[in-house]
């Protein structure tokens, strides 16, 4: 894969805070940053490959817990969701079953993150669609990040790009990684 660097002749964006993939990650930390650090938040930028509605391969299944941090974060999403209680595990002739009380909440993926990045916007959250993140790398003491857009020098930068994130390659040694990708 060929990187595309930091060129020095290109305009770069300033802003403190980069958050990359705008999934319910993604936007729960702009949230949680508008609710508890707004002058931070409002230096933020995020970024998300995809343009809303977007759908996700990835199933639907949203912690229970979520209902709790949405109402903490004063954001009521009303999208039709289900709640399941028991999950089992099956492979070759075992299987466990666990047995708990809304253990998670089924949602179609592409209208609750539409619904919450619709939050967010509505909050002032500046949000670049169809931007992809490419590297990021220290240069004079700065933070430079690359995208398929341009050029930004940010403070902080948030991998919110799922279990396969580039951010998390471009600013880690490589490692053989361990990480189970599904469950």
């Amino acid at each position: 894969m060929v990187l595309q660097m930091y060129n020095t002749e290109e305009r770069v964006e300033d802003y403190d805070v980069m958050i990359v993939g705008a999934g319910p990650a993604g936007i729960s930390t702009w949230l949680h940053l508008k609710k508890y650090a707004p002058e931070l938040a409002d230096k933020t930028v995020l970024i998300e490959k995809a343009a809303f509605p977007r759908h996700k391969l990835c199933a639907g299944a949203v912690g229970a817990w979520s209902a709790d941090v949405l109402e903490h974060l004063e954001v009521d999403l009303s999208i039709p969701s289900l709640f399941v209680t028991d999950v089992e595990f099956r492979y070759q002739d075992k299987s466990w079953l666990y047995k708990s009380p809304n253990r998670f909440r089924m949602v179609q993926r592409a209208d609750f993150d539409f619904a919450l990045t619709q939050v967010g916007v509505k909050r002032g959250m500046v949000l670049h669609e169809k931007e992809r993140f490419i590297t990021a790398s220290l240069e004079r003491d700065v933070l430079m990040v690359s995208t398929s857009h341009g050029n930004y020098s940010v403070k902080a930068l948030v991998g919110a790009d799922g279990s396969l994130s580039m951010v998390r390659r471009a600013m880690m040694r490589p490692h053989k990684t361990c990480l189970a990708t599904t469950l």
